[in-house]
C-alpha cells in the first residue's frame, strides 16, 4: 500500500462512528508530504464485485449466467434485429452492422450499407429505406412517424445511395436524395427533404418540410443556406461513402464467426443463451432444445 503521509487531522469523537472510523476525512491542519500523492484504491475485491444476479433477473432467465462474466466473450446477447408486430428487417449480406446497433421493424438495407455502433434504425411504425454505400454512424437515430405527414408521405424515412450520416444524428421521416452528407450531430425533422448532392454542416438543424436543392452547403439552427458545393467537394461526398464501406469490411472481419462457433463457446462454458419458442420449448440458436 502507500506509505503514509505525515500530517495531524482534524477530529473529534463524535464524528466518529460505532466502531471508531471517521465518518468523513478532514482537511489536515497540517501537511509534511508531497503536493500530488497518487490514491490508492489497493488491490480488486473479485469476489466482491462478481455478479449475482437475482432471481428474477430476465439474463438468468434466459441462460446467460452459467459462468462469471467475462469481457472477452465474443457471443454478444445484445439482439440487433428485432421484429416488431410482423414487421421485420431486411438486410443484405455484405451488409455491416455493428453488435451494438438496433434495427426495428421494416428496415431494408440495400449492399455495401453500414450500420455503426449505439446507431438505432426504428422501422416499428414506418418503413426506413437505406441505399447502397451508405453508412449510419454511431448513436445515431433513424426514426419514422406512424401517420402519414400528407398524400405523398407515408411516413417512412428514405437514405439514398452513398450517403454519409455522421455521428449523433437525428432523421426522422425525411427524405435524403444519393451523394449527401450530414454532418455530426445534425437534426433533420419530419418531412425534411435534402435533393442530390447537399451537404450539412455539423449540429444543422432542418425544420420540418424544409427542401434543400441539390448541390448546397446549408449550417445553423434552423438550417440556411450557406453557398453551393464546388465538384471537388461533391466527389469527395460519394469517395467518403465508399471509404466508409471499406472500413466497415475491417470491423466487419473482427466479429465473423463461423458456423461452429456457438457449438464451441458452449463447449468452452461460455453463455450463448436460449430463447422460449411458439411451443414453449427452450431453444438455442440454431433450433436445438436446451439442455438444462
Amino acid at each position: 500500500g502507500m506509505a503514509a503521509i505525515p500530517c495531524r487531522w482534524e477530529s473529534t469523537p463524535a464524528e466518529k462512528s460505532d466502531d471508531g472510523h471517521p465518518v468523513a476525512l478532514r482537511r489536515p491542519t497540517s501537511y509534511e508530504g508531497p503536493t500530488h500523492v497518487q490514491y490508492d484504491l489497493g488491490d480488486v475485491d473479485l469476489a466482491h464485485t462478481a455478479q449475482h444476479p437475482l432471481e428474477e433477473n430476465p439474463g438468468e432467465k434466459y441462460g446467460m449466467y452459467k459462468t462469471p462474466v467475462d469481457y472477452n466473450d465474443q457471443f454478444s446477447k445484445h439482439r440487433v434485429l428485432v421484429a416488431v408486430n410482423g414487421k421485420k428487417a431486411v438486410v443484405d449480406n455484405t451488409a455491416f452492422l455493428a453488435p451494438s446497433a438496433t434495427l426495428t421493424g421494416r428496415v431494408l438495407m440495400f449492399p455495401n450499407t453500414s450500420v455503426w455502433y449505439d446507431a438505432v434504425v426504428r422501422g416499428d411504425k414506418a418503413e426506413v429505406k437505406i441505399g447502397a454505400y451508405t453508412n449510419v454512424q454511431d448513436r445515431s437515430v433513424i426514426d419514422t412517424v406512424a401517420e402519414p405527414l400528407d398524400e405523398e408521405h407515408d411516413g417512412s424515412t428514405i437514405l439514398g445511395h452513398y450517403v454519409t450520416i455522421g455521428h449523433g444524428c437525428l432523421i426522422r421521416a425525411a427524405t435524403v436524395e444519393d451523394e449527401c452528407h450530414i454532418g455530426m450531430g445534425s437534426v433533420l425533422c419530419e418531412g425534411a427533404y435534402l435533393e442530390r448532392g447537399c451537404m450539412l454542416g455539423a449540429k444543422t438543424v432542418v425544420p420540418p418540410n424544409t427542401r434543400i436543392p441539390s448541390g448546397q452547403l446549408w449550417v445553423g439552427n434552423p438550417a440556411r443556406y450557406l453557398r453551393d458545393l464546388t465538384e471537388s467537394e461533391r466527389t469527395w461526398i460519394k469517395q467518403a461513402a465508399v471509404g466508409y464501406h471499406h472500413l466497415a469490411n475491417e470491423h466487419l472481419d473482427e466479429f465473423y464467426l463461423p458456423p461452429h462457433a456457438y457449438l464451441d463457446a458452449e463447449a468452452k462454458g461460455y453463455a450463448v443463451g436460449w430463447y422460449e419458442n411458439i411451443d414453449g420449448e427452450r431453444v438455442h440458436a440454431d433450433g436445438r432444445l436446451y439442455d438444462e
